[in-house]
């Protein structure tokens, strides 16, 4: 499993306080946790395969069962909306755009009046990625 989904308990949502979100990558595997609750653990072991790429499609990281995790990477933070790649399901939820069509992008902005207002008030503040803080810690391995 490369993907999973976090319900808060007692009905709570993650705009209502600060939460912590943790990534432990070690080179055994990776661990994803919120509020110290584990969401996922994927164990570096053939990480193309958990990927599902389509089977005419060679490893480009042959020979090594931790690759890409193997090197240097960036952290990025973001709020991301949409996709194509089946994570939002066609037909739930009012999703206005098409995982098979070829102007997705399209589609979305054009029904932006529909889901733009439930993005919180006008002014912008309070709908906005907000960031506590970052800390980073390396593993002696």
């Amino acid at each position: 499993m490369t993907h999973a989904e976090h319900i808060l308990p007692h009905g709570r949502s993650f705009a209502d306080e600060f939460h912590v979100f943790t990534l432990e990558w070690t080179p055994e595997g990776l661990k994803t946790y919120v509020d110290d609750d584990l969401l996922l653990d994927v164990p570096f072991n053939n990480m193309f395969k958990k990927g599902k790429f389509p089977a005419w499609m060679d490893n480009p990281w042959e020979g090594s069962d931790t690759a890409p995790f193997d090197q240097e990477f960036y952290l990025i933070m973001n709020v991301a909306v949409g996709g194509t790649a089946g994570y939002f399901p066609d037909g739930v939820g009012n999703k206005p755009w098409s995982d098979k069509s070829e102007h997705a992008v399209n589609e979305f902005y054009a029904a932006k009046d529909d889901w733009y207002p439930s993005w919180g008030p006008e002014n912008g503040l309070d709908r906005a990625l907000a960031i506590d803080y970052i800390r980073v810690y390396k593993h002696n391995c």
